[in-house]
């Protein structure tokens, strides 16, 4: 299912809920009843899609969430009205999903790669000759740049497969899974 597919689900969820959304009485501070919970249900649905597809930072995440939190009368028609928008853009490709990251990875993995032999080549100048890890080999060369990783990323995935070509499939090194 595609994303715009599961924003068309979420949308019709919300209209379902529509029917039955009650607002507070005049004057009475808190959240809107709804029938059965359909109401929290599907605002939490909307919520958790929002911020597992979109950066957390975008403008879609950040006024659902204040919509939502608010539980004024048009919640839902508020909370409708954004997923249209979010669904519009993803059809258009105006918006990306959220299996990018916020930043670019890049930079960091290039610098890592390019000091790398300053932290080697201080790890062998310990503090009274006391023992370390030395870089003698291309197994110490991955221990090493595996715990730098861990630095910067917090899904470092160690000896992955990669996909088969040609009948034949070779591991890599790492994976870093969201970047």
């Amino acid at each position: 299912m595609t994303q715009a597919e599961k924003v068309e689900k979420l949308i019709q969820k919300g209209q379902e809920v529509l029917k039955t959304h009650r607002p507070n009485p005049h004057g009475v501070i808190g959240i809107a009843t709804v029938d059965s919970g359909a109401f929290s249900a599907w605002q939490t649905q909307c919520l958790h899609f929002l911020e597992s597809n979109l950066p957390s930072a975008s403008t879609y995440v950040t006024s659902f969430r204040d919509k939502i939190k608010h539980g004024y009368p048009g919640t839902v028609q508020a909370g409708l009205g954004i997923l249209n928008s979010v669904k519009e853009d993803l059809e258009t490709g105006d918006v990306g999903g959220g299996d990018k990251p916020d930043y670019n990875p890049v930079p960091i993995i290039a610098n890592l790669c390019e000091r790398f032999h300053l932290v080697a080549r201080q790890l062998r100048s310990r503090h009274d000759n006391r023992l370390t890890l030395d870089v003698q080999d291309e197994y110490d060369v991955q221990d090493l740049f595996h715990s730098l990783l861990h630095l910067h990323f917090a899904d470092v995935r160690a000896e992955e497969w990669t996909p088969s070509y040609g009948g034949k499939a070779s591991r890599m090194d790492f994976l870093l899974k969201q970047e």
